[in-house]
């Protein structure tokens, strides 16, 4: 009797379940990647006085699958074998950010990168962490991107996207707007910096929108641009594009106190549908380290190398 007696006993006890940091996302403090800031060597570090370090996580619209613009293939010719900026199976393509998904009716917009620098050959730096004899020259404009990439380089200070946004369909697409997603803020980068060239060209601006990546919260602003020698008015969100209906946008981007890696999100509707279409590096995020401080060096031309900049 006392054995059955204890083994009702035990069946009235309640069961617990006990939930280890499920809310968090495998991080010390319960957070995300994108809500940490830390240094070159990946510890925590502290963001500038005026800033916050966490950044929003990107939203999922419930029609949208996030699909990822990417570049459109660009020459080969890196040192190193590896692909130039653009190249891969997902070169040109728009994905679908809606329900339906494909092209035509209620479908997403194509987009793609269609240039890095729309400037050149006004000279994009690059942040390398190598001395300068240790570099090749700066090759062709197209085939820069692979240079860097072959020595594990990163943009600096600034960067010039161009961005082609055009409709599947004659049924016009809205873009309601383009939000920037920071996936991490770092300690700027302790490489030396170097310029692909001198001399600006005349750049082609049709649309131009400017961000500052160092904010806690980045977002795009509309800002005044030039097309030859008029001056284009800063025009801000919605814009309407369709097949025969294209629009492009010129995005200046600049990091002064971080090492960023951010993608971009647009907001479209059509055809009773809508979604948002990621647009990044691809497939994976765009990266600009701010360079202030840091060794410059240009190159002097053919029987010349690498000079510091600056000096006689």
């Amino acid at each position: 009797m006392l054995i059955a007696a204890a083994g009702v006993a035990a069946l009235l006890v309640p069961g617990t379940v006990v939930a280890v940091d499920l809310v968090g996302s495998g991080t010390d403090g319960g957070g995300s990647a994108a809500d940490r800031v830390e240094d070159a060597g990946g510890r925590p570090a502290a963001a500038p006085e005026g800033s916050a370090s966490a950044t929003p996580r990107p939203s999922v619209s419930p029609s949208s699958a996030h699909p990822s613009a990417s570049a459109p293939g660009s020459p080969s010719g890196a040192p190193s074998g590896k692909p130039s900026a653009g190249t891969g199976s997902g070169a040109g393509q728009s994905g679908s950010g809606g329900g339906e998904g494909g092209t035509g009716l209620g479908a997403p917009p194509a987009v793609s990168i269609s240039s890095y620098n729309w400037e050149e050959p006004c000279g994009q730096h690059y942040l390398v962490n190598r001395g300068p004899d240790e570099l090749d020259p700066p090759p062709a404009p197209q085939d820069r991107r692979g240079w860097a990439e072959s020595y594990g380089g990163v943009e600096g200070g600034n960067t010039r996207l161009q961005l082609t946004v055009q409709g599947t369909s004659r049924e016009a697409v809205v873009l309601k707007g383009m939000n920037v997603r920071v996936v991490s803020r770092k300690a700027p980068l302790p490489w030396s910096a170097y310029l692909m060239g001198n001399g600006c060209g005349s750049g082609i601006t049709p649309q131009t929108f400017a961000s500052n990546l160092d904010a806690g919260h980045p977002t795009l602003r509309a800002v005044p641009g030039t097309q030859g020698d008029i001056e284009v008015p800063a025009v801000d969100f919605p814009y309407k594009v369709s097949s025969e209906d294209v629009e492009v946008f010129n995005l200046e981007m600049k990091a002064v106190s971080y090492d960023v890696s951010w993608y971009l999100e647009l907001e479209w509707s059509s055809g009773g549908n809508e979604g948002t279409l990621r647009i990044d590096d691809r497939g994976e995020p765009f990266r600009l380290s701010g360079m202030k401080g840091r060794p410059e060096y240009v190159h002097g031309g053919p029987g010349h190398g690498w000079e510091r900049a600056g000096q006689p």
